[in-house]
């Protein structure tokens, strides 16, 4: 599918995963501890906001953020300022995880039971109601707090300073070097030494050739047009021309013509009758050095770029053949060959094409 039609959340095969992945864990885990409670990301999500850790992660990468000019102050529905990082997802650092599992890890039963149930809170003879009169809290503005494990402050700069001195690491899936003992022979024994060695190929094998190619440029006439390049000029008797001016203003092609001597101002002709004058623009001719790699046909060869004129014409007439369905042309070509030289038995499967 497009880029744009690629979902940014998860899709209904990743949820499948993800619940079979909990399971599974859930299951190791109850191999090792009698008692274990599965939560949801709404518990965690709400915890962590009534536990103030939420903008946490942002205060931690504020500094970088900032240098990169990515950061904003917003002011809220009471006029406080509020310093903010646009675009800001907890995922944008890995140490969310090590939030969630500090959220977790004081996540009580009764605090999942009591969310589960929140409609039966009103009833007073509830345990849902006994748990929020024993577990939560009204904050200033009269929230429903879920109660910190310690005083809310001391909390969330603890959590803070673990989630500081915490290090990402993202494990290499391939190691570049790796440290070898290299040991050489000396006359009264042996050197040995640590080295850096290289792990696997450090290129692409791909066998790049050169050959040398006339291009055809359409060039206008101007202060570029010193003696190399008019000797480029493919038409022979506007090069003696050109050449000739050229000459008269002692090899200065900006006077020769630019300004008042430009060919549209100042025409020069060939003919002493001055029926045909040299264009303003001239065909070049000069050799270049064209790189070339060889490639298997596949449906994905870009024929324009095939270097041979007369393979890329018969690559060009099969396509024809096949409606330009490239996948159909250039497919099971065992059974269906691209014949070069079908009296001969000469079929091609591979062809030199310009490479960068």
């Amino acid at each position: 599918m497009d880029g744009k039609e690629i979902p940014d959340n998860f899709i209904a095969r990743d949820l499948r995963d993800t619940q079979y992945i909990a399971k599974k864990a859930k299951s190791i885990l109850e191999e090792l501890a009698k008692d274990v409670v599965s939560t949801s990301g709404m518990v965690t999500d709400r915890l962590r906001e009534d536990w103030q850790l939420i903008d946490v992660m942002q205060e931690l990468n504020w500094d970088k953020y900032y240098k990169l000019g990515l950061t904003e102050i917003i002011e809220n529905r009471d006029g406080h300022k509020i310093k903010r990082i646009k675009d800001w997802t907890k995922r944008n650092d890995h140490r969310h995880h090590a939030m969630d599992a500090l959220t977790i890890a004081f996540t009580k039963r009764s605090y999942i039971q009591y969310l589960n149930n929140l409609n039966a809170r009103s009833e007073k003879s509830s345990s849902i109601y006994g748990i929020e009169t024993k577990e939560l809290y009204r904050d200033d503005k009269n929230k429903l707090r879920f109660k910190p494990p310690i005083p809310l402050n001391d909390f969330r700069a603890e959590a803070k300073k673990q989630l500081e001195n915490t290090l990402v690491s993202i494990k290499a899936k391939n190691k570049v070097t790796t440290i070898n003992i290299n040991t050489t022979k000396k006359k009264n024994g042996v050197n040995k030494k640590k080295q850096l060695t290289p792990r696997g190929q450090l290129h692409l094998e791909t066998i790049y050739g050169s050959i040398q190619q006339y291009i055809t440029k359409e060039e206008k006439v101007g202060a570029n047009f010193n003696k190399e390049t008019i000797q480029t000029v493919a038409n022979k008797r506007c090069r003696e021309a050109l050449l000739r001016r050229l000459n008269e203003f002692d090899n200065d092609s900006k006077k020769a013509f630019t300004g008042k001597n430009s060919l549209d101002k100042n025409p020069l002709y060939i003919d002493t009758l001055q029926t045909y004058k040299v264009p303003s623009k001239v065909k070049t001719v000069s050799l270049e050095t064209v790189f070339t790699i060889r490639k298997e046909i596949t449906p994905d060869l870009k024929t324009d770029k095939v270097v041979d004129p007369q393979i890329k014409k018969v690559l060009e007439n099969r396509l024809i053949e096949f409606g330009g369905d490239s996948k159909k042309a250039f497919s099971n070509l065992e059974e269906n060959p691209i014949w070069l030289n079908k009296e001969k038995g000469i079929c091609i499967k591979r062809v030199a094409i310009t490479g960068n």
